[in-house]
């Protein structure tokens, strides 16, 4: 992400330099004359080049502390609006390196900026200057050739930073459009309850203080149902072990297959509402008594026995000595355990409490967790007084149990698309900069060329050329100087995209849609931005235009 962020920032800003520097072409062209007439009345190089630098640093200071002023506004804003999913949004300040930095740029993009002029005239005198300064000169042609390349570099520029955009905005689109596997996470609170054996020191007890908490907090008034599992989903952590299938033979060199663990309560797929495919779920009856029971996801029920209703009765196990038999209960759809933007992982179930499960162990030694979370749901959710209620009837179990990362499943399925949703906002606030920056130098060069070609024009009108066709010949000139821009932005954003593969989510990195809108967006906002020169260019007076030189 940074990578992308840094990125962005620089082709601003080679954007922006491009801008200044075809503005500084076009005055450094007016002063020729008078920098050769003061080095003809004895001015050193030494003060010339300082005429030249002087207003490009300036230029550039003032530049750097706008945009300072600018970025705290924007910073103040994106706060006071709360926009959550830039991460550490509240922490961003500008402190004393900020400031050095960009002024560190500005002078360096003012100092660059300023040499180019001195380098086009050096070693040019007086009597030559003179000869090139009509608007058939040579170095004219030269310097709007260069202008027309920094125009078409900006479009190109703009073009990457706008499909970049694009592919991200496609993959935030088809995040926000996923099914994770349970529904209206927003009524839904979750948090964890770890209690220390220093507290309760027996297992069994502290299952039993676990079983405790749940149907205390399904008596509060206005929870619908609360679930208990050793891990919530999108909330991190979880359990891999290895799993074993009845009927399916061990691998004979290598390790058994490895797939993902979760401990559940009474309640669980009912509160998350996960739909239950075949059989049935847990109950509290299932745990007190032990059974040897399973559950298993929709896509681990396919891989092993081709659907949901043929994994019922299979038995599956961790450990092969001695090898303990679960039989198979129910089938549940898949969850998106780890993520928006993760496919679901095939999953295994058991109940919150287990005889004989791990490798090694007898048939009396009981297995539990000391940390579960817990899962309510309920239509109070996000009213402020609905967690101390909650806190309230964690502590009448037991008041020495804190509540640890509180939070909706809403909430944690928006931190899961967090960095796409932070660099999609980055790379738009970017691209639209970059857009009306590329605009700008499209209107700045196309506006110049008609200036320029004001004689031309005028004595074409004179000759009897009609405004519509004056208007098409600049109209043109926008269009075929954004092409050349759009083609070699379109061959940059080829290679540059397949860097942020890894941000993309359902969307390739050569998306042709993406590249068409974008190309095709740029090139009709490049014509736009020629209209107002083409108008004027139609409205040249003939006789005004023949008495300009």
């Amino acid at each position: 992400m940074l990578r992308i962020l840094f990125g962005g920032v620089g082709v601003v800003l080679l954007i922006s330099f491009a801008n200044v520097a075809n503005l500084l072409l076009v005055r450094a062209e007016t002063r020729e004359t008078e920098m050769a007439v003061r080095t003809a009345i004895g001015a050193n190089r030494g003060r010339v080049a300082w005429e030249y630098l002087k207003e490009t640093l300036l230029l550039g200071l003032l530049g750097g502390f706008a945009g300072l002023v600018f970025t705290f506004a924007c910073i103040r804003i994106l706060i006071a609006v709360d926009l959550a999913s830039l991460p550490r949004l509240a922490d961003a300040s500008i402190n004393p390196r900020v400031i050095l930095l960009v002024m560190a740029i500005s002078l360096t993009g003012g100092l660059v900026i300023g040499i180019v002029p001195l380098l086009r005239r050096s070693g040019v005198g007086l009597v030559e200057t003179l000869k090139q300064s009509g608007q058939s000169g040579m170095r004219s042609r030269d310097r709007r050739r260069i202008q027309s390349g920094l125009a078409l570099g900006q479009m190109a520029l703009a073009l990457v930073l706008l499909v970049a955009a694009g592919l991200m905005l496609r993959s935030y689109w088809a995040l926000l459009n996923v099914d994770p596997g349970f529904g209206d996470p927003s009524e839904v609170l979750s948090f964890r309850v770890s209690i220390p054996p220093s507290l309760i020191p027996d297992i069994e007890a502290r299952a039993l203080a676990h079983e405790a908490i749940a149907r205390r907090l399904a008596e509060i008034p206005g929870v619908e149902s609360v679930g208990m599992a050793s891990s919530i989903p999108m909330g991190g952590g979880g359990n891999v072990n290895p799993f074993w299938v009845d009927g399916s033979p061990p691998p004979e060199d290598g390790p058994p297959p490895i797939r993902r663990h979760k401990w559940l309560g009474e309640g669980y797929l009912e509160t998350l509402q996960i739909p239950l495919l075949a059989g049935r779920a847990f109950t509290w009856d299932d745990i007190h008594q032990r059974i040897p029971g399973a559950m298993v996801s929709e896509s681990l029920a396919r891989e092993y026995w081709g659907s949901p209703a043929a994994a019922l009765g299979k038995r599956v196990a961790v450990q092969p000595n001695p090898v303990r038999w679960h039989e198979i209960i129910g089938v549940v759809a898949d969850v998106r355990e780890d993520g928006m933007g993760q496919d679901p992982v095939p999953m295994v179930y058991w109940p919150q409490v287990n005889l004989a499960f791990w490798e090694g162990t007898t048939e009396e030694n009981v297995q539990t967790w000391r940390t579960m979370g817990f899962m309510i749901r309920s239509t109070r959710t996000g009213h402020p007084d609905f967690l101390r209620i909650v806190r309230e009837a964690v502590w009448e179990v037991n008041p020495n149990l804190p509540l640890r990362s509180v939070s909706a499943i809403s909430d944690l399925m928006a931190n899961s698309t967090a960095q796409t949703s932070s660099t999609l906002t980055l790379l738009m606030v970017a691209g639209a900069v970059a857009l009306i920056l590329g605009v700008i130098g499209v209107y700045g060069v196309i506006a110049y060329a008609v200036a320029r070609r004001s004689r031309e024009i005028g004595m074409r009108i004179a000759l009897g050329a009609d405004k519509e066709t004056v208007m098409k010949m600049v109209l043109l000139q926008g269009f075929k100087l954004a092409s050349v821009g759009v083609a070699v932005g379109v061959a940059l954003a080829l290679g540059l995209t397949r860097l942020m593969s890894s941000l993309l989510y359902e969307v390739k990195p050569v998306d042709p849609a993406t590249f068409a809108v974008v190309a095709v967006g740029l090139l009709v906002v490049a014509v736009l931005a020629s209209y107002i020169p083409a108008r004027r260019a139609a409205g040249v007076e003939p006789m005004e235009a023949l008495r300009v030189e």
